[in-house]
């Protein structure tokens, strides 16, 4: 015989016993207990970020701060691990006297695993890996004209942040989480390095 059982809450775990019924209706006296859990299927997370620039990047840029908005993929092959894709705006200030302003726009794909520790609470350990498209606004003097003038370099370069987050599951549905992460962008000829902190939450469904 096939049952079907429907409704079920994700992130719940549910158990059931089966017995079987002879001829004359009378149960078996012991059940087979069958153990089911219906896992969060997908996970949409904000986190806003406040980023600290290091050794040459801290020389062209003061801190940052921004978003990231992020899309999961959660239990794949096996439960917490999961995988996904994060884009959102980071902004800087100059710290050189000739760079007035930054952006960068991160366009990630990430690894992480959730890790249950106690009462909701789960360390996430993650790696971010892919391209971010930065722009700088500077000043510079002309040679032909000994004027002062503006101008953006943008460029579009390989990533990797590596870090993790802890969170606490207030529902099934909703968590709440902060991280620390140390991102290196890689150009032609130098790396870029960076410390992002960040706080914010998720919803599984």
């Amino acid at each position: 015989a096939a049952y079907s059982v429907k409704d079920l809450v994700a992130g719940e775990e549910y158990q059931f016993k089966v017995k079987s019924i002879d001829d004359k209706g009378e149960e078996s006296e012991d059940p087979a207990v069958l153990m089911i859990r219906e896992q969060p299927f997908i996970s949409f997370e904000l986190n806003g970020y406040y980023i600290i620039t290091n050794v040459r990047l801290g020389e062209m840029l003061d801190y940052g701060y921004g978003g990231l908005l992020s899309l999961y993929m959660t239990n794949i092959y096996f439960a917490g691990f999961d995988t996904g894709f994060s884009s959102g705006y980071w902004m800087f200030e100059g710290e050189h006297s000739r760079v007035n302003s930054a952006f960068m726009i991160p366009m990630l794909l990430t690894l992480r695993y959730r890790l249950p520790v106690m009462w909701g609470i789960y360390l996430s350990p993650a790696i971010h890996g892919g391209f971010f498209y930065n722009s700088i606004d500077y000043s510079y003097i002309d040679q032909a004209s000994s004027e002062e003038k503006e101008a953006t370099d943008t460029s579009f370069e390989p990533a990797v942040l590596g870090g993790g987050c802890i969170g606490y599951g207030v529902t099934n549905v909703l968590h709440f989480t902060a991280g620390a992460y140390y991102g290196v962008i890689f150009e032609q000829d130098r790396r870029l390095e960076m410390t992002a902190f960040s706080a914010g939450l998720s919803l599984m469904f």
